[in-house]
């Protein structure tokens, strides 16, 4: 079981892996929010417009720079304390966060799909947590105001869930990550590489462990060792610092040194294991891990691009019959069409090579002559990304191309034995011919009226 958890998710990753579930993606329609959107109406012409989702972003990065403008220079601890001026902006952003929440649910088709877009649920729940704070907190807090000034007692709990409240408003920076790839791609490289970082400070915190034991029993008792080594979390502490992240690690050095230098070799024995072995493994998972992700990204933006393309040219320009599948009529003309043909080379398609195997990609079965079989577009995708040049043979191709050949090999044989069930003499009268034994065995027909099944020497083979 161990073997098998470990085997089934690697520790470091694997860029051939993350583009493989790239590939497999593309067979499935990507989700998209406006798919679930009314097909018309005020609310959805104003949630798919691209303007409305530039000025949310924009709103947004002013709301990241007005929090900290209020950070030092609003000391207010509730709203109605602050400066005008800070009422009136907090109220603006609640009010157009609000308002932006409000049009994007009016405009989905079924409201329950709503709770469905993991993004909608966010902004929810950051609109939820801004309404509390600038309205409900503030509200309850006045309200309250006269019975705690008669009292003497502070709303103590309620400003300290307010502040509790305000830290949430840096979550909302997280949306701009949908504008910038290059942030999401280090966002997703970190959260990829924590299992392998984490993994990496095991190892780090098993030698600090242990030469923080060795340290301590060596230098118990002289002053080196009360000042750096007195405990074994002090040890550990003392190499991390400065051993491991070389923080004034020559005062260490020097100190080790006037008390022995034994111990000084030692030392450096846990800065070639721990600095520049472990520290430097970590920097390497880091940078391949973020490697594959971005790999993966690209390679996710490049099919996704091809995609949106290829689906825009046949869907406005090449459907003849409008049944959303193509046809090898279509095919053919999707490969004439001269934007169609640069968006697969972009993609670093063999276009020449899908040319070549028209008939095989459009083939029904491998006995089959009949190459009428219209794909879907998730298919045709498929086989798009198939002759990709970039694409390297594997285990499975092999054995799909050894199954082939075992199979066009079982068709000739078969051919060539119903031949020679015709031209091989059963029960023929001695004295005649060959040519005459074959035509009693049919009847008596010339050899001209005979049907003989022969290969078709332009027959492609179907796979």
């Amino acid at each position: 079981d161990r073997e098998e958890r470990f085997a089934q998710k690697p520790v470091f990753a694997n860029v051939d892996y993350m583009k493989e579930k790239v590939r497999q993606q593309i067979i499935k329609r990507p989700y998209c929010v406006f798919d679930h959107y009314k097909t018309e109406g005020v609310w959805q012409a104003i949630a798919r417009h691209s303007m409305f989702e530039h000025i949310t972003l924009f709103v947004i990065g002013l709301n990241a720079i007005w929090i900290a403008i209020d950070t030092d220079w609003n000391d207010a601890q509730v709203l109605y304390q602050a400066p005008p001026l800070f009422q009136v902006v907090e109220h603006c952003f609640a009010i157009y966060f609000s308002a932006e929440l409000l049009i994007r649910f009016m405009a989905f088709t079924l409201k329950r799909d709503s709770v469905r877009d993991p993004w909608f649920c966010f902004d929810l729940l950051l609109v939820a947590l801004m309404v509390l704070e600038t309205w409900v907190i503030t509200l309850s807090v006045y309200l309250t105001q006269s019975e705690t000034a008669s009292t003497g007692l502070g709303n103590t709990n309620v400003l300290r869930v307010f502040r509790l409240v305000r830290l949430t408003r840096m979550a909302r920076m997280a949306r701009l990550l949908r504008a910038v790839p290059e942030l999401v791609i280090l966002v997703k490289g970190l959260c990829s590489a924590a299992r392998s970082v984490f993994f990496t400070l095991v190892l780090l915190g098993g030698v600090l462990y242990v030469f923080a034991i060795i340290f301590c029993q060596i230098l118990r008792g002289s002053p080196v060792g009360d000042r750096f080594f007195f405990s074994v979390l002090g040890s550990m502490h003392t190499l991390w610092i400065k051993g491991a992240l070389l923080d004034d690690v020559s005062d260490l050095v020097t100190a080790l040194q006037q008390e022995s230098v034994p111990v000084m070799l030692l030392l450096d024995l846990f800065l070639l294991i721990a600095t520049l072995t472990v520290m430097n493994m970590l920097i390497g998972v880091l940078c391949e891990v973020v490697s594959a992700v971005a790999a993966a990204e690209r390679e996710d933006l490049a099919i996704a691009y091809a995609r949106s393309k290829l689906r825009r040219i046949f869907d406005n320009v090449l459907d003849e019959d409008h049944n959303q599948n193509i046809s090898k009529s279509e095919f053919v003309k999707i490969i004439e069409n001269g934007e169609a043909t640069r968006t697969m080379h972009d993609l670093d398609v063999d276009v020449v090579g899908l040319v070549d195997f028209a008939d095989v990609i459009f083939a029904k079965d491998i006995n089959d002559n009949d190459y009428d079989r219209e794909l879907s577009f998730p298919e045709f995708m498929e086989v798009i990304v198939a002759f990709r040049g970039s694409n390297t043979a594997t285990v499975k191709d092999i054995e799909n191309l050894r199954k082939l050949i075992c199979q066009s090999i079982g068709r000739c044989e078969n051919r060539i034995q119903g031949i020679e069930g015709i031209l091989q003499p059963h029960d023929d009268e001695p004295g005649t011919s060959t040519l005459e034994n074959i035509v009693r065995r049919h009847g008596g027909k010339k050899p001209s009226e005979m049907t003989i099944c022969t290969p078709d020497p332009d027959e492609r083979i179907v796979y």
